[in-house]
């Protein structure tokens, strides 16, 4: 068994066999290579015997806004191991491959998603609780002068604009430069909406329908519009023909009154000290302060 980086050659072997592993498929991977700027052959991880790549690690470069800091993130993802060969360490040794090469690339922090937590562990990432804010809609109209309409992926220009003015006010957020824009958010797109004010675009809101779970806002900027949010998302349903019940990661809705629903997911590890507004992270307590109000951005997600 051979633990290394990717070769240029093996890109599409790779992809094929995350995808024959991840139910998403093999052209979801080949994207999230080809779209992102920031990618880096040498970032992707294998081990690899007689009958091909047996598992995989990917480290995702990101930046990462906290406070007045920004940050240089190592994005943990394309975990998987064939199932033939599970159970014997592989993903384990290419996560410390990760680690070393987050160490060498000066990525003070990582980042994950995950729903096998115990498993990342080990290796010194922890978790922080995400809330999310369920609301059951009753019927709303729009005020007079507010209308909807679906974006199209002409109107990235718009969203920029938007999340540019708007997304400051949160913390932790993802940096996104032009070309991250034109390409990666383009992509990540599901089903996004513009609120509509005497002509011009003022919030958007990005949705997709679950099975089982109703309609999950995968990102919302809201700017000066918070108080439309229900009577948007009401109209975003009613277009769609969708249940009324959306979910919205808490920190993209200010709104106390509704229950919430908790996802422990959201992982983090330090891979060496860093300053956040002057102040030096070392340690889990050190960071977990300024975790309390980072929102799931589905749309960065890796």
């Amino acid at each position: 068994m051979e633990f290394r980086s990717l070769k240029e050659n093996e890109l599409k072997e790779w992809t094929a066999f995350c995808g024959s592993v991840f139910p998403v498929g093999e052209s979801y991977f080949m994207r999230h290579y080809v779209n992102d700027p920031y990618r880096d052959i040498n970032g992707i991880f294998i081990s690899k015997d007689d009958t091909g790549i047996t598992s995989s690690v990917r480290v995702f470069t990101r930046y990462l806004r906290i406070k007045d800091s920004i940050i240089k993130v190592g994005g943990i993802g394309e975990v998987c191991t064939k199932p033939s060969h599970r159970g014997m360490g592989l993903s384990a040794k290419l996560l410390g491959m990760a680690i070393d090469y987050m160490y060498k690339n000066d990525m003070p922090l990582s980042i994950l998603h995950t729903g096998t937590n115990h498993h990342y562990v080990k290796q010194g990432w922890f978790s922080i609780c995400s809330y999310y804010k369920v609301y059951r809609l009753k019927k709303t109209e729009l005020k007079s002068g507010y209308s909807i309409v679906k974006s199209s992926p002409a109107d990235i220009d718009l969203l920029k604009k938007l999340y540019e003015e708007f997304a400051h006010k949160l913390s932790p957020v993802y940096i996104r430069n032009d070309e991250y824009y034109d390409k990666w958010v383009r992509n990540e797109l599901s089903n996004t909406y513009l609120l509509i004010k005497q002509n011009q675009a003022v919030s958007y809101a990005d949705c997709v329908l679950r099975e089982r779970q109703g309609v999950v806002v995968k990102e919302y900027i809201g700017g000066n519009e918070m108080d439309m949010m229900k009577p948007f998302l009401y109209s975003i349903c009613q277009n769609e023909n969708w249940p009324k019940i959306c979910a919205v990661s808490a920190p993209f809705a200010n709104d106390i009154n509704f229950m919430k629903f908790y996802d422990y997911g959201q992982m983090f590890r330090i891979n060496k000290p860093f300053e956040i507004s002057g102040k030096t992270i070392r340690y889990e307590e050190d960071l977990l302060p300024y975790l309390s109000d980072f929102p799931e951005l589905s749309i960065d997600g890796y």
